[in-house]
């Protein structure tokens, strides 16, 4: 539960490359967990060809952008939402190949591998630059604050681990959700990763709080955006750290279907 010596996903101690060289880069205890079982369920659920278009619009936490690499064979116009000034400018930066930019290689050569190929990925990371045509600030604790972006319909949202750390309370996470839901074309589909019950992080000397959100919440909050699953499934948390308490992955591939 946050406390008031927690800090939040938006205030200026927040630091994207730090969380993630703590929890996403090559060689730490977080990759196996946090990367690659999650890329590969988004390579299954894109190779299955169910889930296509032109449009997709994400918004992740930090600089994750992970799942793009195999979005990336289906979509090319990706849209990024980001709410934290320190996140956008660290998503930039590896956009640009500016000096001290986080270093993605390793996701794209497990990528690849699930492709059964290891030659390539340099090739595919420049595919998903290629692909992000903007990225735009969501003031997110603002209401409405999506409608002024002015976005048009996508056929994929995709957001990972992102509301239940950007968000301050449950009925904020079911507005925003709903706001992005609003984003779909119908028949088009809503991939959401969570981490459930979770209350906190930590990147660097810093402790963070998180919205703490059990499965059935979850669910219920997809229900009441209007969308139907049609496919879920859990990833149990196989580390020991004190880093953050999260007790598992759940992910959802949802359809509007009207």
């Amino acid at each position: 539960m946050a406390n008031s010596k927690q800090k939040d996903y938006h205030d200026e101690e927040y630091d994207a490359s730090a969380f993630y060289e703590t929890y996403i880069a090559a060689d730490n205890a977080f990759s196996e967990d946090v990367m690659e079982r999650c890329i590969e369920v988004f390579h299954n659920t894109f190779a299955s060809d169910t889930v296509k278009g032109d449009t997709l619009i994400d918004a992740s936490l930090s600089a994750i952008t992970f799942q793009l690499f195999p979005a990336a064979d289906k979509f090319k116009n990706i849209i990024l939402l980001e709410s934290s000034d320190n996140s956008i400018d660290t998503i930039q930066k590896w956009i640009n190949k500016e000096p001290g930019a986080i270093d993605k290689s390793h996701v794209g050569m497990f990528h690849y591998s699930l492709k059964g190929e290891s030659a390539g990925w340099e090739e595919q990371e420049e595919k998903v630059r290629s692909a992000i045509r903007k990225v735009l600030k969501w003031d997110i604790n603002q209401e409405d604050s999506l409608s002024s972006l002015q976005l048009p319909k996508a056929d994929c949202v995709i957001s990972f681990t992102y509301l239940e750390l950007a968000c301050k309370t449950h009925d904020m996470y079911r507005d925003r959700l709903k706001q992005l839901s609003s984003l779909l074309n119908v028949g088009g589909h809503l991939m959401l990763f969570v981490v459930i019950n979770i209350s906190y992080y930590i990147v660097g000397k810093h402790t963070f709080a998180a919205l703490t959100c059990n499965e059935e919440f979850i669910r219920e909050a997809i229900a009441d955006s209007g969308l139907v699953i049609k496919n879920s499934g859990n990833i149990d948390r196989m580390f020991d750290s004190r880093l953050t308490d999260l007790e598992y992955f759940a992910h959802f591939v949802c359809v509007k279907e009207n």
